[in-house]
């Protein structure tokens, strides 16, 4: 050991510093080291800034936080804690993919309801694209009455399909039209008005959601609603599928080991599903929009042996042509029939149901339209995105009760939310 007199002062240095600049060789060296150290250490540097930025970030009130990989939940109860500055900040630490901050109520990042369309992100990069949001209500004409599904309307089954399409219709119910098995079906098909008004040329679809009810009068609620979120396609052309076909794959679902049942009175309140990718390689490709194709060049909609094409006066459409070939999980929602008689009522009384369904794209738009040049580069991990994907596939075809209403909670920042996630995407 040297001579304790011998030894250089090295005041303000914490005993890791000093151990550091006893370890360097020559006078001019440790000279350099010790104004580095005392310059850090007075705060004109990078690291202390470092520091006391997380000090401020500990002084943020925000609430116990559920826990999900890679991810920060934050429920309803953080706006109330947390002045709108607070939140600012909060946004300024989340990225779009790893936050739940657009979601409050934790239905994580496939909630195409409460997460802003700016934050999705995709596998792989994509280059610029306009992020869109359709919304479709499911109801009406043959179904029931205007905006609802009726469990009345027909002696059978009736089978509501969803998904994210590249085009106009967003949703189908599929119906038994007759006791002969060999007439083909009837549907109705539910579209979006957003698509229909301003149509891209493109898309990707990045997210779709749906919400259920049952607004019939408590007194009358009953039946049975089965929820099955399907991993592979199916072929249902209105215009080459039977009613036998129809009846085959409605008793498919109510056989799959993942379908969840439902009584018309669980639906008392609205609930929710995601949709998820099923195919990651087309959740990548962009798709025309409202592309038709002619039904004899679709192989599979042959049927017979030897199989015969179908007629190509007959046209495909991208809601049955993507359900075949489904980039994201479609969801089977199947209504079995119900009515019920009450004193009073006047006759039967079927249970009638509201069904919303919201769909997020990446979209090209016509260059130099306005919406074209509001596109984006949106984020791109694969990792990431996994995790969200694994979390949501966990929760099977179970639905999620939907947030009803909001009471004495931060009613700015929750009116706001949305204009705190927009932030997001701008400042990462």
């Amino acid at each position: 050991m040297g001579n304790p007199a011998n030894q250089v002062a090295i005041p303000n240095l914490t005993h890791r510093q000093k151990l550091a600049v006893a370890r360097v060789t020559g006078a001019a060296a440790k000279a350099a080291l010790r104004a580095a150290f005392g310059k850090q250490n007075s705060g004109k540097d990078s690291h202390n800034a470092v520091s006391r930025r997380r000090a401020m970030s500990h002084r943020i009130k925000m609430p116990k936080a559920l826990s999900m990989p890679d991810s920060k939940l934050y429920h309803r109860e953080a706006f109330e804690s947390s002045d709108p500055m607070s939140l600012m900040h909060q946004a300024w630490q989340t990225t779009p993919a790893s936050s739940n901050l657009l979601a409050p109520r934790g239905y994580g990042y496939y909630d195409a309801f409460e997460t802003n369309p700016m934050s999705a992100m995709t596998h792989m990069s994509i280059g610029p694209a306009t992020p869109i949001v359709a919304k479709t209500t499911c109801g009406g004409g043959a179904s029931g009455p205007n905006g609802l599904i009726d469990t009345g309307a027909s002696r059978d089954a009736q089978l509501l399909i969803i998904q994210p399409t590249a085009g106009v219709t967003q949703a189908v119910l599929h119906r038994i039209s007759s006791n002969v098995g060999t007439d083909l079906i009837s549907i109705v098909a539910y579209n979006s008005p957003q698509l229909a008004d301003d149509p891209p040329q493109e898309v990707i679809p990045t997210r779709c959601s749906v919400r259920i009810g049952n607004f019939t009068s408590r007194l009358n609620q009953g039946g049975i609603v089965r929820v099955l979120r399907m991993t592979t396609g199916v072929a249902l052309d209105p215009n080459y599928t039977d009613n036998h076909t129809l009846a085959a794959f409605m008793e498919g679902i109510r056989e799959h080991r993942r379908t969840r049942q439902y009584k018309g009175s669980q639906l008392d309140e609205d609930m929710q599903k995601n949709c998820i990718v099923a195919d990651q390689s087309r959740a990548l490709l962009f798709k025309n929009f409202a592309e038709n194709v002619s039904s004899d060049l679709v192989p599979w909609l042959a049927t017979g042996n030897p199989p015969v094409p179908p007629s190509p006066a007959t046209q495909t459409s991208p809601f049955t042509l993507q359900l075949y070939d489904p980039s994201f999980t479609p969801i089977a929602i199947l209504f079995e029939p119900f009515v019920n008689v009450m004193p009073g009522s006047g006759g039967p009384v079927g249970n009638t149901y509201q069904v919303v369904v919201q769909s997020q794209f990446l979209a090209h738009y016509k260059q130099g339209s306005m919406l074209a040049n509001m596109a984006i580069s949106p984020a791109s991990d694969p990792n990431t995105l996994s995790k969200h994907r694994d979390h949501e596939e966990r929760k099977g075809s179970a639905l999620e009760k939907v947030m009803t209403g909001v009471r004495n909670v931060g009613k700015f920042a929750w009116k706001h939310r949305q204009d705190f996630g927009a932030l997001v995407p701008l400042l990462v």
